[in-house]
């Protein structure tokens, strides 16, 4: 059986020492039932108990988001149409007409938009302009300063 000790920096335990020792039993998942019942068996006042608190309420915001986001998750149905057109997680290749330079991006939601890899918003100012454009269309983007890109390609996955 494993066993480590935390610190008490408030006072002594029981048997006088500044110290209170837990075994791996006693954080044994299965008898646990819950996170909460780790943080309950640290001693208050322990800067253990402390941290174990922050990062209980950090996963806990965590899940409320996660839960928020599948709430209002919507499935998008594969449009079979001859015509190409820019659509959620479409890749498109664009010409930006202000400076004549290339770019490829993926079309994808909020939650998974990366710039810095390759993927926007479909919310973002280029994500919306973007959207149900067809190759070779021109348009405009309604950002601070507006800009004109073209469509080059388009790869539907």
């Amino acid at each position: 059986m494993n066993s480590f000790k935390v610190k008490n920096p408030i006072g002594q335990n029981k048997n006088g020492r500044g110290s209170y020792s837990f075994s791996q039993d006693n954080y044994d998942a299965k008898k646990c039932g819950s996170g909460r019942d780790l943080v309950r068996d640290i001693p208050q006042g322990n800067v253990t108990y402390d941290a174990a608190r922050a990062k209980q309420a950090e996963v806990e915001g965590r899940i409320r988001q996660l839960e928020a986001i599948l709430q209002n998750a919507e499935i998008i149905s594969e449009v079979n149409s001859k015509e190409k057109k820019v659509r959620l997680g479409s890749t498109v290749e664009i010409l930006d007409l202000s400076d004549n330079s290339t770019a490829s991006y993926k079309i994808v939601g909020s939650v998974e938009a990366n710039p810095f890899q390759g993927s926007i918003s479909n919310e973002c100012a280029l994500g919306i302009a973007l959207v149900g454009s067809k190759v070779n269309d021109v348009v405009t983007v309604k950002a601070e300063s507006p800009y004109d890109v073209k469509v080059l390609k388009i790869l539907n996955d």
